[in-house]
């Protein structure tokens, strides 16, 4: 061991792990570990003054490594705060901002849904929370199986912080407001002091952006305006329909009436009124249909282009989420007219390119069997899946990207390329031998 003062001496023994120096030979700042060796090396051999200088420095040390090390816990700790909780975060918000559903009265084994999701409630399910601010659906019926025409739903749009109240008609097994502001008002304080808190389920989080999408444009305005006057949209089914209109006599009138009491005020797609000079004419503004369109927008929308979508997202939720059969007919209405506008796809690329994104969330949120389905049996959504990828295949960027994207899914989903749609088409072209009936 060295006798001397020099901590030169010490401080050059090897070159290896922990010398204090790096792989090249170049000197590094000591580690604690070296610090402490080279002290004890100083202390044995007697090397006072060296000894208190290598103290000080280990000293300085292990006051940096300590703040690293606090540094560093703060930052996995922010890390942890920004990523982990971003649903954590979601729920505070929908807790100091969020709306709840009260319901009371409700039976076991009732079937209760908000939007995408339906629960056959048990003997303490008074409703839900966490109930994100915007347009909603709310449906029940009195059994969990939900057949016939017993499904009730409604449009329920939501400011932040409100209450809805409703109470279980037992008669007309229906959920209905209270008869009293007063009695709804207090409940609503109730709800809001948390005296139903257990009560309440949570609202799905995972299905919150997933109805964002499915009601984009669907405004409070356009639920006024096609909403029923009654406003409880009846399950309306097309066996029913059918019934009525060829065995009229047969059809019970207090099933007429609940039908009619919750028919839905949509607007009329107008008819080709134009009159064509020649044949030519006559097939262009049966096959491009965007005067219709213009017509819609300018006179139903007050000049709101994506009014229309709007109105084609709550056919489509009264069609899947409220049973019924006029949903489904204004859906497939508007459908087949957007699909039939080349020339308004065109100039409305903006308007088009939102149409391709509601279909899209459309088709990615239903069933994998639509295009097979008994209502949807005619393939009208292929022909307005192929029409709608045939007109949007313009130099519009984002027409461009949009459409790949819902080819993508189209073959992703439902296992269907643009030759299947074309196949699929109800309006597929009909090969007639002309040949074959002229006279020699």
């Amino acid at each position: 061991m060295p006798s001397g003062g020099d901590p030169g001496t010490a401080s050059a023994k090897g070159k290896g792990k922990g010398s204090g120096y790096k792989e090249n030979g170049e000197k590094e700042r000591p580690s604690d570990e070296v610090l402490a060796a080279e002290l004890c090396e100083a202390i044995n051999g007697g090397a006072t003054t060296q000894a208190e200088a290598l103290f000080s420095r280990l000293d300085v040390e292990l006051r940096k490594q300590d703040s690293l090390r606090l540094q560093c816990r703060a930052t996995q700790e922010d890390a942890a705060a920004v990523a982990a909780p971003a649903s954590m975060l979601k729920v505070q918000r929908l807790t100091e901002h969020g709306c709840s559903v009260l319901c009371l009265g409700c039976p076991e084994g009732m079937l209760f849904g908000i939007d995408y999701a339906a629960w056959t409630v048990g003997p303490q399910f008074m409703g839900v929370k966490l109930v994100p601010p915007g347009l909603h659906y709310v449906y029940s019926s009195a059994s969990s199986t939900d057949v016939g025409i017993a499904r009730t739903g409604f449009f329920l749009y939501m400011r932040p912080k409100d209450v809805a109240v409703f109470r279980w008609d037992v008669e007309n097994e229906e959920l209905s407001r209270p008869d009293s502001q007063d009695e709804e008002a207090r409940y609503a304080d109730g709800v809001r002091s948390f005296d139903f808190d257990r009560n309440l389920g949570p609202y799905p989080l995972e299905l919150r952006e997933q109805w964002a999408e499915l009601t984009r444009h669907a405004t409070a305005e356009l639920v006024q305006k096609v909403e029923p006057v009654s406003g409880r949209v009846r399950s309306r089914r097309a066996e029913y329909d059918a019934k009525a209109k060829d065995e009229p006599e047969v059809v019970d009138a207090t099933l007429a009436m609940e039908s009619n009491t919750g028919s839905l005020f949509f607007t009329s797609v107008p008819r080709i009124r134009r009159k064509a000079g020649n044949a030519a004419e006559t097939t262009r503004l049966h096959m491009d249909r965007t005067a219709q369109l213009e017509e819609m927008i300018s006179q139903a929308y007050s000049g709101n282009e994506f009014a229309i979508l709007g109105e084609l997202q709550l056919a489509y939720i009264a069609f899947l989420l409220g049973q019924n059969f006029d949903g489904f007919e204004q859906w497939r209405a508007l459908l087949q007219l957007l699909c039939s506008c080349e020339e308004a796809a065109m100039r409305r690329t903006e308007l088009f390119a939102e149409l391709l994104r509601v279909f899209f969330a459309q088709l990615s949120q239903a069933p994998s069997d639509l295009f097979g389905d008994d209502l949807t049996k005619d393939n009208f959504m292929g022909s307005c899946a192929l029409s709608l990828l045939e007109i949007c295949e313009t130099d519009a960027p984002k027409l461009q990207k949009r459409c790949a994207k819902l080819r993508q899914l189209v073959e992703e989903k439902f296992g269907l390329s643009t030759e299947d749609l074309a196949l699929l088409g109800e309006d597929a072209p009909e090969i007639v031998d002309f040949q074959a009936d002229r006279m020699d």
